[in-house]
């Protein structure tokens, strides 16, 4: 694993430039009573080389600023220097441009507990405390991005549904190290449960947390955060491409599992049905949560059309173009199919289907009447075509079409 920390952990030249661009920006961004920190996987030095966002926590008392807009007072002292994005979260936070990196700055209150929080975000500061107790396994958490970026299931956006840094600090730490995160991921079950700090111990998690936080696979119990779901935004997807990663990675490890994954859309057209799509213009949470949309969008299309699908995904890095793809197992069905109608003995019932369908031959099979109907679109590609011209589809995308 020493040649994958080599190509992932951050040079000396890395950390020096982010080292002043933080310094700049606190001195930069005086605001009485409040002072800055650095927040995310920077703080916590978890971060991959290469990675551009860096979380700035503006920390305002708890006392003096507890009734007040924190988020207004922060925008008004970036204004002095700085051109800041409103992003609207739990609470606004602002992004900063500066050359290729991107400054998130998330106004939160300095607490002394995590349970004083009044948003969300005051808790960020503890998650990162945490993490650094574990500053042993940095490397290992590290391994752990790697492999998940480079199989595009890291990241907690909307339109992601992935692992999220955090997600994946706490599942090393629990386990230990990278190699035993691989094997427990291995035996991994439909779902799973685990509690690294024991808050639930001897207790049912599932009668401990809000119905809302138990959909997703993995039930990961914040080690700051009892009653809170750290695992909570994951597909399911996404936590079964991990268990197949970490069964491949079990049987034969290799470097090629840390290689980037890219939709190679030659390739795809061999065996799948793909579409190209030009992103909207805007953050990337909201462009690519419609991208994400359209994709569901036609993948349901196709299933309502009895298109058994044995494959679809999508990948998208912002800046390129959006592939979607789609397996089908046949692409093309008989111009015609059946549809059943009730027993032969349900008179009635019989005789108002017959009604309905009284242009077509009423069959009987088994002792159930059907009819043989045409099929709007017996091909998957027809289908597809159709489909790219709904309305629905109109605000998803700048384009998009068949590849």
């Amino acid at each position: 694993m020493q040649d994958v920390l080599k190509l992932v952990k951050p040079t000396a030249e890395e950390r020096k430039k982010i080292k002043g661009i933080i310094s700049e920006f606190s001195k930069a961004v005086r605001i009485k009573g409040a002072k800055t920190e650095i927040g995310g996987s920077i703080a916590k030095d978890t971060w991959l080389k290469g990675e551009h966002d860096l979380d700035i926590y503006v920390k305002f008392d708890q006392k003096k600023y507890a009734n007040k807009d924190i988020s207004a007072i922060l925008k008004k002292s970036l204004q002095r220097k700085y051109k800041a994005e409103d992003v609207h979260g739990s609470r606004t936070y602002y992004r900063i441009n500066e050359g290729k990196y991107v400054l998130e700055v998330i106004p939160i209150l300095d607490i002394r507990k995590a349970s004083h929080a009044a948003n969300i975000t005051d808790v960020s500061p503890f998650h990162v405390r945490w993490v650094r107790k574990h500053k042993k396994l940095a490397d290992e958490i590290r391994l752990a991005k790697a492999l998940c970026k480079a199989n595009n299931i890291y990241g907690a956006e909307s339109y992601i549904k992935g692992f999220s840094g955090y997600v994946l600090e706490i599942l090393i730490a629990h386990y230990g190290s990278f190699g035993k995160l691989i094997k427990a991921a291995a035996r991994w079950g439909a779902t799973t449960v685990l509690d690294p700090e024991r808050h639930h111990r001897n207790k049912n998690v599932r009668f401990m947390l809000n119905r809302s936080k138990l959909e997703s696979p993995l039930i990961l119990i914040d080690p700051v955060q009892p009653d809170r779901n750290a695992a909570a935004g994951l597909g399911e997807d996404k936590y079964l491409k991990l268990i197949k990663l970490a069964k491949d990675c079990t049987r034969k490890p290799s470097m090629t599992l840390f290689e980037k994954k890219t939709a190679d859309v030659q390739e795809l057209k061999k065996k799948s049905i793909v579409l190209e799509a030009q992103a909207l213009e805007g953050r990337r949470d909201v462009i690519g949560a419609k991208l994400l949309k359209a994709f569901e969008f036609i993948t349901q299309e196709l299933e309502k059309n009895d298109f058994a699908i044995k494959k679809a995904d999508w990948q998208w890095n912002p800046g390129q173009k959006a592939v979607m793809w789609f397996a089908i197992k046949e692409e093309r069905l008989e111009s015609e199919k059946k549809h059943m109608g009730p027993p032969l003995k349900m008179k009635e019932r019989v005789e108002s289907f017959r009604q309905k369908w009284k242009n077509l031959e009423l069959k009987n099979e088994g002792g159930r009447c059907y009819v043989m109907i045409k099929r709007k679109h017996a091909s998957a590609r027809d289908l597809v075509k159709e489909t790219l011209k709904d309305g629905y589809l109109k605000d998803k995308a700048k384009s998009l079409r068949l590849a």
